[in-house]
Order: C-alpha cells, then structure tokens, then sequence
C-alpha cells in the first residue's frame, strides 16, 4: 500500500472508508474486500459518535505482548474482529491480529473517531500514517477483554510503537440534532428491539432474509443477523437504491450513524428523547455531500432522498444547529519503533 509525495492514495481512503462505513474489516469482509472495490452489497454503516475523550482512569492497559511490522505488499486488509467505531464485537481470546492496515485506521479504532471526523484527523497525519500498511500481532493476558478494553490497550500500544500524542479539543460546529418529524410517533420502519429477542449470534434454523431483495417489511428486525452494527446492501428490485439497517441500537448510536449513512459532512447528535434501543432499515437513493442543509445535496436520479426516506419510513428528521462536538487532535507522532 503505497502512495506518491504528499498525496492521500485512493487505496487508504478506501480502506478508512470501509472501516468506518462498515464497523471493521472481519473475516468475511476481508475475503470480499479488495483495494479500490467495494464490499459488493456487504459493507456496513457504522456508528459515529463524538471522539472518545481521553480515558481518565488511572489504570494503564496494555497488551502484554505485541508486534508491529510495516507491510509493502498488496495484502487485502483484514482484522480478526471489527475495529471500526460501535459495539459490534466478538470473542477475540485477547488477540488482536491485523493486516496492511494504515496507522490512521488504528488512530479511528483506538479513540472510536466518527467519521465526520476523519476529514480533520487525516489533515493533522504526515502522509505516511495514511499510505503506508502495518500489520500488527498483540495479545493480552486478559482472554475475555471488552471492546472498550481492546481501545484503551491500542491506545497504549499507539503512544509506546508510533510516540503517538493526541489531546481531546471540544469545539462548537455546525451539526443536525435528529428530531422526531412529530412528537411521540416513530415511522413503520423504526421499532423498539424485543428484549428476548437473539442477538449476539445468527440462529442457523432461520433463514436470513436476502438484504438485497427482500421487502423491507421482512427485513426489519431480522436483518442484519448480528447485532451491534450498521448494515449496507444494495437494491436488486430496484437499481440504484441503498438500504441499510440495524438491530439493538440506541438512539444515540442511531444518530451517529446518519452523518456516514447520509453523507452529510456533519456530526448528528440524538435529540429524540427516545430511550431504549432499537431496529431499522432504511431504504433510499445516496445522495453526494456538500455539507449544507440536509436535502441540499445532489442526487442520483430516481428513488427517494436520505433526508426524505429518514422522515416517511423512521419518522425522523434533521434539524440544523450548532452544537458541541469533541475531536481528537494528533500533537505528534512517529514511524513505529522496532519490534
């Protein structure tokens, strides 16, 4: 994974775009994933919350052992779990293992940047940290660690091989507070999640719902089988037209999620009111960011808008404003140290 000069190479893009739209690079994304392709109907939306502050515990966590080696091959990117921003997680034993990955992949993971974000992350990045892939081996003695365990240890892992320094900058931003269209009505695709209903596994005596084909009707609630994160397919009844959806989620995940859904340049933060969590699936034509007012950016012809689709079939809507939004600011850092 190599760029030229001071140029962003269309490959790390690619790769950020993925993890960040799809809540990581696993196993199965990884076989489908190619440099400079798309994920072919399985890639996945993924939560954009604000930057995760700095941890203020006192506690250190590190892996207890780690390897880092840069890597100039073609390798198709690949991570033994989900490393992109949301709670999407599996067991992991405490082993971390990824491929050709660049430096500013594992930034996202490690302080659970939104994607809105990414654009202010990448600009404070010496090139390098964006072209070049590093494939990274680390375990824990820890052999049931957390998601957010497995951030904080990356972040150890980060300051200690890359002499990476970050520090938490709160400012006000232009943002959209997702609102309901009418108070107290959610839309027909937008529904509570059943506290009994299974999770962390696809159950194999059902058979998934085909995300591509399916009407949407069938799809919310059983699709995607595991949940945790945002999933994205593309239309086969009609060409042209996204559908994406999700199961288990808060509000606030929900929220997060538009600005990467919806490509609207902006942070989105949950003014609902709704608690609990939640499933959806959301079908529409994507529409191409200009970082205006929400219904202000230019279509693909035909299909129903973001913006337009959000209202009818979740009952939500966007709401320009200002508002407070954290990011995570690089003060320094360095070509990883030797193993």
């Amino acid at each position: 994974m190599r760029c030229v000069g001071n140029v962003i190479c269309q490959t790390s893009v690619a790769i950020l775009s993925v993890i960040l739209f799809v809540g990581g690079v696993t196993p199965k994304l990884a076989a489908q994933y190619a440099p400079g392709q798309s994920s072919d109907g399985q890639a996945a939306p993924a939560q954009e919350p604000s930057a995760q502050r700095l941890s203020a515990t006192t506690e250190r966590l590190e892996f207890d052992v780690a390897s880092i080696r840069q890597n100039k091959s073609d390798a198709t990117p690949y991570a033994n779990f989900s490393i992109g921003p949301g709670p999407m997680y599996g067991p992991t034993g405490g082993m971390l293992s990824t491929t050709n990955m660049p430096l500013v992949v594992y930034i996202v993971f490690a302080y659970n940047i939104a994607s809105s974000q990414r654009q202010t992350l990448m600009s404070h990045l010496p090139a390098w940290a964006l072209s070049d892939g590093f494939d990274i081996q680390a375990k824990s003695e820890n052999h049931h660690p957390t998601k957010e365990q497995m951030r904080l240890m990356m972040q150890s892992l980060l300051a200690d091989r890359f002499k990476l320094v970050v520090h938490t900058d709160t400012r006000q931003v232009p943002v959209f507070a997702l609102v309901l269209a009418k108070p107290g009505v959610i839309g027909a695709q937008l529904k509570p999640h059943p506290a009994d209903k299974p999770c962390l596994t696809a159950d194999p005596t059902v058979p998934a719902p085909d995300p591509t084909s399916a009407p949407l009707t069938k799809l919310l609630g059983a699709w995607p089988m595991i949940c945790g994160g945002v999933n994205r397919a593309e239309s086969s009844v009609s060409p042209g037209l996204i559908r994406t959806g999700a199961r288990n989620v808060s509000m606030e995940f929900l929220a997060g999620s538009m600005s990467g859904i919806g490509n609207l340049n902006r942070p989105v933060l949950d003014q609902t009111g709704l608690t609990g969590n939640f499933d959806f699936v959301l079908e529409f034509t994507p529409e191409i960011a200009t970082g205006e007012d929400p219904g202000n950016s230019q279509p693909d012809p035909g299909g129903p808008m973001f913006v337009e689709t959000l209202k009818k079939q979740l009952g939500l809507r966007l709401a320009p404003q200002t508002g407070t939004v954290a990011y995570i600011d690089v003060d320094h850092v360095e070509h990883p140290t030797a193993n």
